[in-house]
């Protein structure tokens, strides 16, 4: 294994044990958002013709506020944690007084919370519009902004699409990661897509009755269809929140190991002239291709900026790009380099 894939390998499996609890954090806040929504005061400025005092009246900065209070809460800590996680490795440590400490907490907070508020407005956005493009009435439609409102503006379409699927008896509904991320292929095939959103989706009992049902003579009874909707549903919402989640934790992770071998370059552990960063991808499919063409590229003085192949330069892999899973890896250069 190679030192970058082995930083790599570092990266992801504290991703996997830290984000979880994260994830779990995004869900309970979402659940405050949503219990400081009331179905009457939505309608109201549904049927008033002017959907976006929703932002101003309702879902305020104040409301968001209090419900990241302790989400702001957890994430302060992990991303401490984190610090001192790659610190070790110089045996250095951080004083949570720190004020380069203080201020990268406070953006990686900005950046997570305001990832979160532009996905919650532009669901709300899109199931009103939806909503009123079907003639749905305004009550209907603030239910559904309720029940959507911690998905991102295609999850909601897609959730919508597969009510309608099952309602035409059409198997497309089965091309759908509905069970723990396993799908069926239009061949009838299995497939799979990663994420498995905390278990959370359609049983494999309603798989089976959907196989069967779906393209036959039989059809489903409508509370059936509401039963796996809100399944469908939930599982996209704990989907979207592992999402939220990992992106999140990574950014802590990456970060704190910048910081960490700036501040061992400060103490005089490492010699500043001699300190070289690189930048490793992961290497699969999923990779975006500026990033493909950036993996082992020629390294760079720590700290200067990667110039991605469309201009863009970045002090720290995929800072300005979201979910990216590549890393820079920082090492000692040969002497007089």
């Amino acid at each position: 294994m190679t030192p970058g894939e082995r930083l790599l390998a570092r990266l992801q499996r504290r991703t996997r044990d830290l984000s979880p609890e994260l994830g779990a954090e995004i869900m309970k806040a979402g659940k405050k958002l949503v219990a400081g929504l009331s179905i009457d005061e939505v309608a109201d400025i549904i049927a008033s013709g002017n959907y976006e005092r929703l932002f101003t009246e309702i879902l305020n900065e104040a409301l968001f506020n209090q419900a990241f209070a302790d989400l702001q809460k957890m994430y302060f800590r992990q991303t401490m944690d984190n610090l001192d996680f790659f610190a070790k490795d110089y045996g250095i440590s951080f004083g949570v007084l720190d004020p380069r400490v203080i201020e990268e907490i406070r953006r990686l907070d900005i950046k997570m919370a305001t990832i979160l508020k532009d996905d919650v407005r532009e669901a709300v956005r899109r199931a009103v519009e939806v909503g009123l493009r079907n003639g749905v009435n305004p009550r209907t439609i603030a239910v559904g902004v309720r029940q959507n409102l911690m998905l991102t503006g295609p999850q909601t379409v897609w959730i919508d699409n597969f009510r309608r699927e099952l309602e035409a008896n059409s198997r497309k509904a089965l091309q759908r990661s509905l069970g723990q991320g396993f799908f069926k292929k239009p061949d009838g095939s299995l497939g799979y897509r990663a994420g498995h959103a905390g278990g959370l989706g359609v049983s494999k009992r309603d798989m089976t009755m959907l196989d069967r049902v779906l393209g036959s003579d039989e059809r489903l009874r409508p509370d059936q269809i509401d039963r796996l909707v809100e399944a469908y549903r939930k599982r996209m919402t704990a989907w979207h929140a592992e999402s939220v989640a990992r992106t999140a934790t990574l950014d802590s992770l990456k970060n704190a190991q910048h910081l960490s071998t700036e501040q061992a370059i400060r103490d005089g552990i490492l010699p500043a002239d001699r300190m070289m960063s690189e930048w490793v991808s992961v290497g699969d499919s999923r990779v975006r291709d500026e990033h493909v063409a950036m993996d082992r590229s020629d390294p760079i003085p720590f700290g200067s900026m990667f110039t991605l192949p469309d201009g863009t330069q970045e002090l720290i892999p995929g800072e300005s790009t979201y979910g990216c899973r590549c890393a820079k890896r920082d090492f000692l250069g040969p002497r007089g380099q």
